[in-house]
C-alpha cells in the first residue's frame, strides 16, 4: 500500500496536480479505474477512484474517509542541529518512529549555529515523505530552531535528557514527555544545570553514541514506552 499526502483532501472529486501528480501518474504509473489512498496529514486518510488522468492533471474522487484519532501521548524530541545530511536522518526516522513534534535546538556548543529557511524547507519534505512512508494520517509538527533554554521556557511537559553519566534506566512516562539530546560537543555546564534543574536523565547505555544515533534510539524507546502503555490499556 502506497499513501499519498494531499493537504487540501475532501469527499469528492479531488484535482491532483504538480509533484504529487508527477509522482504518481508518472512514477508510480497509476491509471483510471486504479484506487489510491491519500492523506490530508492531520488525521484523516480516505479512498480515491482515479476518473481521469490528463496531460498535467488528474480527478480522484474520494468518498471512504478514515479519522484516526491521536491516541496516548505526545512525544517531542528536541534534537541538535547537526551539520551535512545528519539532522535528516533524525527527522526521517524519528517520524517514521511516531514522534509527534520535532524541535532543531542550537546548543551552546553546537557546531551549526543557524538554519536557512531552505533547509527547513527540506526537512519538511523529507519528513512528509516518511510520514507516508510510515501510513502515517497525521503530520509531525517541525517548529523554527531555538535555544535549550527557550525550548525549556516553552515546554509545559515531562523533560527527560540524554545523559551518558546517568544511570537511569527507567522510562516512566505519565503525560506528554519531550526528550534532549546534545549536540557534538555535548551539553556545556550552564546547560547540563538547566536540564538539572528542569528534567531528568536516562541512560542509553555504556557506549558514548554519536548525536544523530541518540536521537533516534531514544525516539524509539519513547515511542515503544508509549505503544506499550497503549497495549496495556487495551488488554484491560
Amino acid at each position: 500500500m502506497e499513501l499519498y499526502l494531499l493537504k487540501d483532501m475532501k469527499r469528492g472529486i479531488n484535482r491532483i496536480e504538480g509533484e504529487l501528480y508527477r509522482h504518481i501518474f508518472k512514477v508510480m504509473r497509476k491509471k483510471e479505474g486504479d484506487v489510491i489512498y491519500l492523506t490530508n496529514g492531520v488525521g484523516t486518510g480516505g479512498e480515491g477512484v482515479v476518473l481521469e488522468v490528463n496531460k498535467n492533471y488528474a480527478l480522484v474522487n474520494v468518498e471512504n474517509l478514515h479519522h484516526r484519532v491521536k491516541e496516548g501521548i505526545e512525544i517531542t524530541l528536541a534534537f541538535p542541529v547537526l551539520k551535512g545530511e545528519r539532522s535528516e536522518f533524525i527527522i526521517e526516522k524519528s517520524t517514521e518512529l511516531g514522534v509527534d513534534v520535532l524541535v532543531p535546538v542550537i546548543f551552546e556548543r553546537s557546531v551549526v549555529k543557524d538554519v536557512k529557511k531552505n533547509r527547513l524547507n527540506r526537512w519538511r519534505r523529507i519528513m512528509e515523505s516518511a510520514a507516508m512512508q510510515s501510513l502515517r494520517y497525521s503530520l509531525p509538527v517541525l517548529s523554527a530552531p531555538v535555544s535549550l533554554k527557550e525550548f525549556i521556557m516553552r515546554y509545559r511537559g515531562d523533560i527527560f535528557y540524554g545523559f551518558i553519566e546517568s544511570n537511569n534506566f527507567n522510562i516512566n512516562i505519565s503525560g506528554d514527555v519531550a526528550i534532549v539530546i546534545g549536540p557534538e560537543g555535548d551539553f556545556s555546564e550552564d546547560e547540563i544545570k538547566l536540564l538539572k534543574e528542569n528534567g531528568r536523565p536516562f541512560s542509553l547505555g555504556r557506549n558514548r553514541l554519536r548525536a544523530e544515533t541518540a536521537a533516534v534510539v531514544s525516539a524509539f524507546l519513547f515511542s515503544f514506552e508509549v505503544y506499550k502503555n497503549i497495549k496495556r490499556k487495551e488488554v484491560k
